[in-house]
């Protein structure tokens, strides 16, 4: 699991660009301080340039980015071993 400020920044950022829900998958969700890169996915992204640009300048890691949105083949895994670690509020 990643730690609060980076939890943070995907929370806020999330909020400020309306997206629907954010997981972490990949070896930042076993062993943070080992892996290279965050990976992560977000589904309702609007405008994916402009948020994945500010998750990769704010987060102390590389960013690695899938938008669920466009329903990659591995969005499906992605969904079930991912961590959500941001889901929208109705």
């Amino acid at each position: 699991m990643i730690s609060s400020y980076p939890q943070h920044v995907v929370t806020s950022m999330a909020q400020d660009s309306d997206v629907d829900g954010v997981w972490l998958f990949g070896s930042a969700g076993q062993d943070e301080a080992g892996a290279l890169d965050t990976d992560l996915a977000a589904e309702g992204v609007a405008v994916e340039f402009d948020f994945y640009g500010r998750l990769y300048f704010e987060l102390p890691k590389r960013v690695d980015f899938v938008n669920l949105s466009q329903n990659p083949p591995v969005g499906a895994i992605i969904r079930v071993k991912g961590v959500r670690l941001y889901e929208r509020q109705s």
